[in-house]
């Protein structure tokens, strides 16, 4: 059975290596194959390059430098600005008419050249059309593997985020990350330096966020408008300049209109005066009003001569009054009858 088993397993890799020979045949054959298929060595152009020359060059030039001599001194008057003006459209048309001349050759001369360029774009289209399928194909695949690759991408970001304190959807995946060159040790390295940024910048944030409701509760300021107007572009040492002085502001606003409503009270209490148990004011309304009776509930501790004055003060002055402690209301009343009858 082991020797049966040995037999099989080398043929089987006999066989295997056979397939990988055959296959790497194929491709080593392929790849040549195509080498030569990819091959256009006879693209072969007839040119002969043409002399182009003007005749009458000599005749053209003298007659030029007549014309020029003639008129190059010319100067415009206010008799001769309307002859002036005729020659010198003449001159600027006999200028046109040369350079015409010119491109009119100049369009002869490109025919050539434009039959040979639309022959060689005619070649061209059918290999264009050639690549069209392939070069689809490999867009489509360089895409699959874009979105295979941000689907890594995210699930190292749902991974790392948390540990930093770091919600994994607030991350937006840059296109370089999803790049198939880009490596996970790489990304890891980026994605770590990214995240440690950021956590950092919202433990400053935070930080600075304490020192606003501190300085605000130290202040007496309410901090839910100051908060709401920081965030982390916000310079924390300027919130905290502009708390302080609205505080001392504030303050000194509340003594003024302290001193002010004193000051008002004052004059108003000067002009005040009593008529018939009320306070008139200066322009004669009422104001106040002095009450002609009042009740006050009294706690005295004293001696008994101080009560026994007390009594007398009380019914001298007719006053209603009345105690819970009947003990003392006695003794005092006992006295004092013991004392009129002395």
């Amino acid at each position: 059975m082991r020797v049966i088993y040995s037999m099989r397993t080398d043929i089987e890799r006999s066989i295997q290596f056979q397939m990988k020979k055959k296959t790497k045949t194929t491709k080593m054959r392929r790849c040549f194959q195509m080498e030569n298929e990819l091959q256009i060595s006879n693209i072969d152009i007839n040119y002969l390059p043409p002399k182009v020359t003007l005749e009458n060059k000599e005749e053209l030039l003298k007659m030029a430098k007549m014309i020029g001599f003639k008129y190059k001194s010319t100067i415009a008057t206010e008799e001769t600005k309307k002859s002036d003006k005729k020659l010198l459209a003449k001159l600027r048309t006999l200028d046109k008419q040369i350079d015409q001349k010119r491109i009119n050759f100049h369009k002869e001369y490109e025919k050539p050249y434009e039959t040979l360029k639309f022959d060689l774009d005619t070649v061209r289209n059918e290999i264009y059309q050639a690549t069209l399928p392939l070069s689809k194909s490999l867009d489509d695949l360089a895409a699959q593997q874009r979105e295979d690759k941000k689907g890594e991408v995210q699930k190292l970001i749902d991974e790392m985020a948390p540990n930093y304190d770091i919600d994994p959807a607030t991350v937006e995946i840059e296109k370089k990350w999803t790049n198939s060159s880009m490596g996970k040790l790489e990304l890891t390295r980026i994605l770590k330096d990214g995240f440690t940024a950021i956590q950092n910048k919202n433990k400053l944030f935070q930080a600075n966020k304490k020192l606003i409701e501190e300085r605000c509760k130290s202040l007496d300021v309410e901090s839910g408008g100051w908060l709401s107007q920081f965030d982390e572009d916000t310079d924390v040492e300027s919130v905290l300049t502009q708390i302080t002085n609205f505080a001392h502001e504030k303050e000194s606003k509340q003594v003024q209109e302290e001193k002010q409503a004193e000051a008002e009270k004052a004059v108003r209490d000067a002009n005040i005066k009593l008529s018939n148990n009320k306070l008139v004011d200066e322009n004669g309304e009422i104001v106040g009003e002095i009450a002609k009776e009042y009740e006050v509930t009294l706690s005295i501790k004293g001696t008994r001569d101080l009560f026994d004055k007390l009594f007398d003060f009380l019914q001298t002055n007719e006053a209603k009054f009345e105690t819970k402690n009947k003990q003392v209301i006695g003794e005092v009343k006992q006295y004092a009858n013991v004392r009129g009858n002395n």
